[in-house]
């Protein structure tokens, strides 16, 4: 009995040799060398690339409907452009923007406000549309808005682009592109920004120096820059500010990165920036952010 049972052991024995030659049978040393020679599925496939998000395109920039004007870090007057069957309303600010005050109804019959200017908090003048026909009429107030009167001069000292697209500068000069969207003046020179988000800038009309900025909304001449209202930039998730050189402009030259960046109720389709003293503001919905020249790089 003893010999069957020795005999059955053996013969079990024996098959389990068989099968671990034959690889059925997983064995500590050979399996760690299959393992090693042959690497699991997972690590030797290569990673699916993640799915990127297409960038939204950037829509055109529409003509500037806000007027802006900046004396310092704590003066500026303000405006909604309206329209012909609108009062004018114009504000005031002696304090950074904290409060603005209304100044009283314009009574020249003065509408949409198209330009504006001021000289400090007492001082500045307008061009708004008046009368039956909303003819551009040029106004002044020497008393902080409390009154207002005509100025014929002003109204050949205006730069801005009118409501029907038409560029209307002091020389006369025909914008370089079918679609101006905002105008700034410097001593010796006049620059247009397009709804493309191109800049082009003239000393006499005729030849005009040019650089792209995307995004672009709106703009102003600050020292020996241009500051440059932009939208959808990966950095700043509101409006931010960039600078444009002037002396290089036309030469390939790139706007910065943001210098500065407004959140809040930002709306790129009202935006309005000036400059005035070492002081830049940016107007947008209903935010407004104030920054000096050293914060800007400028």
């Amino acid at each position: 009995m003893l010999a069957i049972v020795g005999l059955g052991v053996f013969a079990l024995a024996d098959i389990a040799l068989i099968a671990l030659a034959l690889g059925l049978i997983s064995g500590g040393a050979d399996q760690a060398e299959r393992n090693s020679a042959s690497p699991a599925a997972s690590l030797s496939a290569e990673a699916s690339p993640e799915p990127t998000e297409t960038p939204a395109p950037i829509p055109p920039a529409a003509p500037v409907l806000r007027a802006l004007a900046v004396v310092d870090g704590q003066v500026a007057w303000r405006a909604e452009r309206g329209d012909c069957e609108t009062q004018a309303v114009i504000e005031v600010t002696s304090d950074g923007g904290a409060t603005w005050i209304p100044t009283q109804p314009v009574t020249t019959g003065g509408r949409e406000v198209l330009w504006l200017w001021a000289q400090d908090a007492d001082y500045a003048q307008a061009v708004v549309g008046a009368g039956d026909s909303c003819a551009p009429t040029g106004i002044r107030s020497f008393t902080s808005g409390d009154f207002w009167n005509l100025s014929a001069d002003t109204v050949g000292e205006a730069a801005y682009v009118a409501s029907d697209g038409t560029l209307v500068t002091p020389a006369g000069y025909v914008s370089p592109c079918t679609s101006p969207t905002d105008v700034t003046e410097r001593d010796d020179s006049t620059a247009v920004l397009c709804a493309d988000g191109t800049v082009h800038e003239t000393s006499d009309g005729v030849s005009w120096a040019s650089a792209a900025v995307p995004g672009a909304v709106a703009f102003v001449a600050a020292g020996e820059d241009y500051v440059v209202a932009v939208q959808q930039t990966p950095s700043c998730g509101g409006m931010a500010l960039v600078t444009l050189p002037v002396p290089s402009l036309g030469d390939g030259v790139a706007a910065s990165e943001p210098r500065a960046c407004l959140s809040g109720s930002i709306d790129p389709a009202a935006t309005v920036v000036s400059a005035g003293g070492d002081s830049v503001w940016l107007w947008s919905g209903s935010e407004v952010g104030m920054y000096n020249f050293a914060q800007l790089a400028l």
